[in-house]
């Protein structure tokens, strides 16, 4: 299945969960995280710029909301964008922040880590800047 996507005045031709990249299928949510993630790093959306809103890229991509959401959340993830509730998905960086998560799966497990570990937790609005 493939499509055609009208992208700032571009023709783009992707194929929809059928490229693949070493033999595995690519979502869709993460070729539309790649086509922005080009975008922006093409000048097509420059940092301080917000990129379109849900429904204008619902349409564009013919794709859910839920699967366009999930795109952006992986661009947020990397640091390039903030997404705001009723302002829309402002660029904030060219470039991937790097990020280092480690995973706990119980408490115990925690508990497992030296004295020396620091824990702590990212603060929302509380004077951080992001």
């Amino acid at each position: 299945m493939s499509g055609h996507l009208k992208f700032g005045g571009l023709l783009l031709v992707m194929q929809a969960e059928t490229e693949k990249k070493g033999g595995a299928r690519i979502p869709l949510y993460r070729q539309i995280s790649d086509t922005l993630l080009a975008g922006i790093r093409d000048g097509k959306f420059p940092v301080g710029s917000f990129l379109p809103g849900e429904m204008d890229l619902i349409s564009r991509f013919d794709a859910s909301r839920h699967t366009i959401r999930e795109a952006l959340r992986v661009l947020e993830d990397m640091g390039m964008v903030a997404r705001q509730r009723g302002r829309g998905t402002v660029v904030l960086s060219t470039d991937a922040a790097p990020a280092f998560v480690q995973m706990v799966r119980s408490p115990s497990e925690l508990f497992s880590y030296p004295d020396t570990s620091l824990f702590s937790t990212p603060l929302r609005g509380a004077g951080c800047s992001r």
